[in-house]
């Protein structure tokens, strides 16, 4: 009796090892995955698919500011390699221009942001290798003819009316924002974001409203706290 007893205390003693070794493989391989999927190079694809997602870049996305992979989304490809892409979430919140008074795309605050501080912190040097120079057209508005000013030539941009009406459809063009964000700003739930194009009068430009529907009358740029969805031209080949 007593050496059945001791059979039996032995194998509940491996069970209980058996068990605590399995949880900390477990953890291990948790660890692991976490690690890999940070040095992860997630955009190397040199084939690009419209509507796909794809993982781009760093930038503070949880509620406590800790930097996350940025998530895009593909609007539209050029030789296979080549892809427009724009961020699957609103990254900040921020009025278009400081200053109020009449403002373009080309002179505007967020557009200096966008390719200095943003470019700097978002992406690593062999990242911004990837990111193509791209001319950003910008029309007058087609309703009041205000001045949408000159085309300029970034890293960086926003979308403009024409783009966000035709490469995306209304339920793509509703989101919100990171944790990072809604924590930040408050922004909780669906929120409407900035384009580039000029609004109704030229103290305002154009968005997208928090329902995805564009509003061409726009917002006035120095009042307002608009969601800012970066857009780029990548090129996985460069």
């Amino acid at each position: 009796n007593m050496a059945t007893k001791n059979n039996g205390d032995n194998s509940g003693i491996f069970i209980i090892l058996v068990i605590i070794a399995l949880i900390i493989l477990g953890i291990e391989c948790i660890d692991i995955h976490k690690e890999n999927s940070k040095k992860n190079i997630k955009y190397e694809n040199s084939e690009y698919s419209v509507g796909d997602t794809i993982t781009f870049g760093n930038y503070p996305q949880d509620s406590d500011g800790s930097e996350e992979p940025i998530e895009w989304v593909i609007l539209k490809t050029k030789e296979g390699s080549k892809a427009l892409i724009i961020s699957k979430y609103i990254l900040e919140e921020r009025k278009y221009h400081e200053t109020k008074g009449n403002i373009t795309w080309e002179n505007c605050d967020t557009r200096k942001w966008l390719n200095t501080e943003f470019y700097n912190e978002a992406f690593d040097e062999e990242e911004q290798k990837k990111i193509e120079n791209t001319i950003v057209r910008i029309e007058d508005n087609y309703r009041t003819e205000t001045e949408g000013g000159n085309d300029t030539r970034d890293k960086i941009f926003l979308l403009n009316i024409d783009q966000a009406n035709n490469l995306l459809d209304t339920i793509d063009r509703e989101t919100e924002g990171t944790e990072y964000v809604k924590k930040t700003y408050g922004a909780e739930g669906k929120q409407g974001w900035w384009l580039c194009s000029p609004g109704c009068l030229s103290d305002k430009v154009a968005v997208v409203r928090s329902y995805g529907g564009t509003d061409s009358d726009g917002a006035e740029s120095s009042k307002y706290y608009g969601g800012i969805r970066p857009a780029l031209w990548i090129n996985s080949e460069s």
